[in-house]
């Protein structure tokens, strides 16, 4: 099914840079999100909580 345009215009075409953002930015989302998911985990599953100065925190960013 074709797009409705008026007569005489052509459909408008999504730019290459905006469409490779966009999925730029779905990736940093998912990546921002199993970050805090790691965290959390390390913070649980830790007595007492994550050392901040471990190499795991700061690779995370806690």
């Amino acid at each position: 099914m074709e797009p409705h345009t008026h007569p005489g215009t052509k459909p408008l075409k999504h730019s290459g840079l905006g469409i490779a953002l966009f999925i730029i930015s779905i990736l940093a989302g998912m990546i921002l999100f199993v970050c805090v998911i790691i965290a959390g985990a390390m913070e649980a599953s830790t007595p007492g909580g994550i050392d901040e100065e471990s190499a795991g925190a700061m690779i995370v960013g806690s």
